[in-house]
């Protein structure tokens, strides 16, 4: 928790129990961006099964998350929670653009 208080304040001294909250403060705009990238790409991907055409999108959800599954490790390798977020977001951006 020290560790990650260290990384996210930016050189300020903080409190060692709000670590946490520093990383969630940080987390917070990626996180907010791929749920928005999500129901995006769930409006369009309901669109195509409103107009029965859900082989495209499901071709897409099988490309690009499958796409994400291999990328989960060293995402996360790489880049912490930070990694997997912008991973998801990458996965769901790219969704969007496919069914649109």
């Amino acid at each position: 928790m020290i560790k990650a208080a260290k990384i996210v304040n930016w050189g300020q001294k903080t409190h060692p129990k709000m670590g946490p909250l520093l990383v969630l403060a940080e987390l917070l705009p990626l996180v907010l961006a791929a749920t928005m990238a999500d129901v995006f790409q769930a409006l369009f991907g309901f669109g195509l099964i409103g107009i029965k055409r859900t082989v495209p999108s499901m071709m897409c959800f099988a490309v690009c998350y499958g796409a994400l599954a291999i990328a989960a490790g060293p995402a996360a390798a790489m880049g912490g929670l930070s990694g997997l977020w912008g991973a998801l977001l990458s996965a769901n951006l790219v969704l969007t653009a496919a069914q649109s």
